[in-house]
Parts: structure tokens; C-alpha cells; sequence
């Protein structure tokens, strides 16, 4: 089977011989790591997929159920769940897409959605800052690239880059 197919995990179970297996009888299975790859593989595809179609970041966010969280607190409880995790593979998928497309002559998708909250942004930005992205990079995705002084401090989304220098532990930009 393909990773790009359709097929679900419990078919995929079910063809490994694994289905109704669950806890240390599914993880102790032969067949095991073949179905973690398979989902691996799927989901990334997937997101992917998601992201040379330019899916705005702020909606798989949304579609992931993170839409709830409003604050700094509540992104660090949800650091450890699995539509955290989707969503940081979501954005490097996306940043990943946006690199790939710059300077080749296609159009780039909508860099931040007008809808982004800054709950959304703001985890935006320490996965850019554990991910490694580059300083410029960040500031052409928020929109900051060429603002310098008073003019840089005062955009809508400084808050955005400063929390990515906080993370990568880096002085702002004046």
C-alpha cells in the first residue's frame, strides 16, 4: 500500500494481522513499527499535501481544536497533545513549502491569516524558533521585512518576532 492512499489505520491493522490489538499486545506485535511508519508516512503526506495547497496555518490550528486556546499558559498545556504535535508538523510542513516556492516564479500563499489569533501566532513563533528558522525568514512571514525603529516596534505582529528571539535567545532588531 501506498502512504499517499486512502486506506485507514484500522484497514492497515487489519491487513498486519493486528486488529482489536491494543496496549502492549499491538506495541509488542511483530508488524508494530510497520503500522507507526505507515501512519507516520500518511499523516505527512498528508500535511503535505495540506501545505502546496497553502492552507493557512490558522485553520488546521482551528481544525486541530486549538482554537480554545487564548493564552500563554494554555499553549504550554497543550505542547503535549497530539493536535499540538499535528499542528508543529503542520507549520514546518508549511514553512518547508513557502521555502521551496520562493524564487521559483510561483506565487507564494497567504503568509498568516487574517483570522490568526495570538495564541495561534505566538506558538507560530517558538516553532519557528525550534525549528531554526532563519531571522529573515520570520520577518518576511510576519510581514516585518525592510521596518526598522518605532515603525518596527509599533507593527501588529512584533510581539511575534520578539517571542521568536526570546526563544532562540537573540536581541530584537531596531
Amino acid at each position: 500500500w501506498r502512504s499517499g492512499s486512502s486506506l485507514t489505520e484500522d484497514y492497515v491493522k487489519k491487513a498486519l494481522k493486528m486488529e482489536g490489538l491494543s496496549g502492549t499486545a499491538l506495541t509488542s506485535h511483530k508488524n508494530y513499527n510497520l503500522l507507526v511508519k505507515y501512519v507516520d508516512t500518511a499523516e505527512m503526506y498528508r500535511l503535505n499535501k495540506w501545505a502546496r495547497g497553502g492552507f493557512p496555518t490558522y485553520d488546521i490550528w482551528v481544525e486541530l481544536g486549538l482554537g480554545r486556546v487564548t493564552s500563554l499558559a494554555q499553549i504550554e498545556q497543550v505542547k503535549n497533545t497530539n493536535a499540538y504535535r499535528i499542528y508543529k508538523r503542520y507549520v514546518n510542513a508549511f514553512d518547508d513549502s513557502v521555502i521551496s516556492t520562493m524564487g521559483s516564479g510561483y506565487h507564494l500563499p497567504k503568509l498568516v491569516s487574517d483570522k490568526a489569533t495570538p495564541a495561534e501566532m505566538t506558538a507560530r513563533a517558538q516553532i519557528w524558533a525550534e525549528a531554526g528558522r532563519s531571522d529573515d525568514y520570520v520577518m518576511m512571514m510576519l510581514g516585518l521585512t525592510g521596518l526598522k525603529g518605532a515603525k518596527l516596534a509599533r507593527n501588529r505582529n512584533y510581539p511575534y518576532y520578539t517571542e521568536f528571539l526570546a526563544k532562540r535567545q537573540v536581541n530584537p532588531r531596531y
